[in-house]
């Protein structure tokens, strides 16, 4: 009996130590767990900050690309003002220029055809 209580008392103690071992192993796999989901849960409020950050610059980016986006539609719709004026100066003076020299070189004609009826009108009645 002595014996057998041995090993029961061996049995019982190899449980004991299994049971002892499997929770240390259990207790250092919970550490690493643990470990591991602090790391996970510092990465995710490091991202969320560097998110917020960026949102931040995104909008004062935008903000001030709308701001030289307008003072450069401002300028341009000047210049293409500008340009416009010019042009239509340009096409105006062209038309001005067109009729009067068509006039002056059509003036001595005119005045040439308006004595040459005048002459043949008194011709006609003389």
């Amino acid at each position: 009996m002595t014996s057998e209580k041995r090993s029961l008392s061996g049995s019982s103690l190899s449980a004991a130590v299994s049971i002892r071992d499997s929770r240390e192993r259990e207790k250092k796999e919970i550490c690493d767990l643990n470990d591991r989901f602090a790391n996970y849960i510092e990465k995710v409020r490091f991202l969320d900050a560097q998110n917020r950050k960026m949102m931040n610059d995104l909008e004062v980016f935008r903000a001030r690309v709308g701001k030289d986006t307008m003072s450069t539609k401002a300028m341009f719709e000047c210049e293409i003002s500008v340009g416009f004026s010019f042009v239509l100066y340009i096409v105006i003076m062209f038309f001005v220029y067109l009729f009067l020299f068509t006039f002056l070189l059509l003036l001595p004609y005119l005045i040439f055809y308006k004595i040459k009826v005048r002459y043949k009108y008194i011709q006609l009645f003389t």
